[in-house]
Parts: C-alpha cells; structure tokens; sequence
C-alpha cells in the first residue's frame, strides 16, 4: 500500500506579504486623505465665494434701489455722506438690510460699502458739473477661508443720479 505524501498547506500570508500591504496602505492612506481633505476646501472655498457674490449682489441692488428713493437720507445725494447712509438710524442701510444680511455674518461675513466721488461716464473726475453725474460705488465682502486666509470680493456699480 502506497502511502500520499501529504503536502502542508500554506493559506494566509507570509510575514513579507503582511509588511509590504502594511507599507502600501502607510502611503496610499495618508494620501488619499490629504486629496479628500483638499476636495474639501476647494468646495467650501466655492462655497464661501458664491456666498459673497451673493451677499454684495443684495446690498449692491439694495444701494440702487436707494438711488430713486427721496425719502430724506436716501437717494443718490446721501451717498455724498457714506457713513450717515450706512449708519445713521432708523433709514441707515445696515438696519434696511440687517434680516438679509445675518445669515452671513453669522458664517464670519462682513460687508462695507465705499461711494466714490463724483466722476463722468469714462469714470474720471473732470469737475465739470454737467459730466460728472455717477459715482462708483463698491461693496466689499469679507471672510476667511478654510485656511485662515482673509479673503475679499469686491463688487462696483456706476451709479448715476436717475431723478431729473
């Protein structure tokens, strides 16, 4: 009677083997966090960004609605004092725009306006009262990134005096 040889089984992994799945995992892990960890930022800084266009695009429309206004401390005369028109109570834009504006600020946004001086149409001050009409106006946003950099969206309007 013949007897098998019997053959030892070999299953699992050798020592080898484990160490070399362990080193892949060491440099494919870490790197595949840093690229989700990146995703992330560039999507909240997307994020961030469109919330800013929005916010400034709301207090731009707000500022040009203001233009045709002539309730006192209003229209395109008081932009001439743009800290009276941004502050003084109870007509100050900031309180005019204090329900739509607080959901950024909440979120670390904040807003000013600048009313330029008065220019022409090519946006020069020729000191001609005939020519210079408009004033440019910019409201910036600001807020910082998920990096902790400040960031700024400015955002300009031309705006003329619409009543004759």
């Amino acid at each position: 009677m013949m007897h098998a040889r019997i053959k030892p089984q070999c299953s699992g992994f050798t020592l080898i083997e484990a160490v070399v799945a362990m080193v892949v995992l060491a440099i494919a892990v870490p790197m595949g966090l840093a690229m989700m960890r990146d995703a992330a930022i560039v999507r909240v800084s997307s994020t961030q960004t469109s919330k800013a266009f929005w916010l400034a695009n709301a207090v731009v429309e707000q500022v040009q609605a203001d233009l045709d206004s002539s309730t006192t401390g209003l229209g395109f005369d008081a932009m001439s004092d743009a800290n009276s028109y941004l502050n003084d109570a109870p007509d100050a834009l900031r309180t005019r725009l204090a329900s739509v504006v607080t959901d950024a600020e909440a979120y670390g946004f904040s807003w000013s306006v600048v009313a330029g001086a008065l220019v022409d149409a090519n946006g020069l001050t020729t000191g001609n009262t005939d020519e210079d009409i408009y004033r440019v106006v910019t409201v910036t946003v600001s807020w910082t990134n998920p990096m902790g950099q400040a960031q700024t969206f400015p955002l300009g309007v031309m705006a003329g005096n619409r009543k004759p």
